[in-house]
């Protein structure tokens, strides 16, 4: 039987078809923890975003603190 460790998100949970959701989500959070919460890979959540033309931060690898990405949000859902 499976059973989800604590800290752990249930798999079965499909991320949000609304445009305006999904944008605000990937915005707030890292892209991992978002895609964690939806059961997919990081990946897939950015190919979701792509199919439905939602931008998504750069990537930033090797940073050591959380940047502040709120310089970088477009609004490009209207």
């Amino acid at each position: 039987m499976f059973r989800l460790l604590p800290g752990e998100f249930n798999v079965s949970v499909n991320p949000p078809t609304d445009r305006e959701t999904l944008y605000e989500e990937v915005w707030a959070e890292p892209i991992t923890v978002v895609a964690k919460r939806y059961g997919m890979s990081d990946v897939d959540l950015i190919k979701k975003c792509g199919r439905m033309k939602i931008p998504v931060p750069r990537r930033v690898i090797g940073r050591k603190s959380t940047p502040d990405r709120s310089h970088e949000k477009r609004n490009c859902l209207s």
